[in-house]
């Protein structure tokens, strides 16, 4: 992604993996045919994402399945937190993270929010305001002090909240009526991590 607005655009693919391809290709086909990606856009995120698993969970033959990748994948773009204390799965949720940052594959993210959590289609105006947000999200939860590496290890939670103040923006009028989305759809843990009142003072005093 060399999107100049994009803060990570500079992050690079791992390379010289072992990953097995048929690996690789199976979780390409799973998180396409899951609608976390379209046809095309996956590949890379596909081999970043197998590099990381590999790295972090030991030898190809442990890798997890594929299916339990894309749960992980589904919680994790829908802002649930891990609470289980699987380990196992907050190493899934770790690898996914990094992978999303290395791949730059924001707009696919994005896209799959709109859609998944919030039944619209993703059209492209939603899409661009959408990153738009992820964007000012990113810098808004390093200068609050949120977090040190902005949306990285926020990429959920910032994604349903730039998705929701697009779609208040656009259909609402306003980017405040994000929090009543949200609150709607029962993510108000997204509100909180993210300080989204204070974000959006901000954003009324430009």
């Amino acid at each position: 992604n060399n999107d100049p607005r994009n803060p990570l655009s500079t992050k690079a693919p791992l390379t010289n993996s072992m990953v097995e391809e048929n690996y690789v290709r199976r979780l390409a086909e799973k998180l396409t045919s899951n609608g976390f990606f379209e046809d095309g856009e996956v590949e890379v995120f596909a081999q970043v994402l197998a590099e990381l698993l590999e790295a972090r969970l030991g030898k190809v033959d442990k890798l997890p399945s594929v299916d339990m990748v894309a749960r992980v994948l589904d919680n994790v773009l829908h802002g649930v937190p891990n609470t289980s204390g699987n380990n196992i799965d907050m190493d899934i949720a770790s690898a996914i993270r990094d992978a999303i940052e290395r791949s730059g594959c924001h707009r696919d993210i994005v896209r799959y929010v709109i859609r998944s959590r919030f039944g619209l289609e993703p059209s492209e105006e939603l899409t661009e305001l959408g990153l738009n947000y992820l964007y000012m999200l990113d810098t808004w939860i390093t200068d609050s002090g949120i977090g040190s590496r902005g949306i990285r290890d926020y990429i959920g939670e910032a994604a349903v909240a730039a998705t929701a103040l697009a779609i208040a923006e656009v259909e609402l009028g306003s980017p405040k009526y994000a929090l009543n989305i949200l609150n709607d759809k029962g993510a108000k843990t997204v509100i909180t991590r993210l300080k989204l009142n204070e974000f959006i003072k901000q954003l009324e005093q430009r």
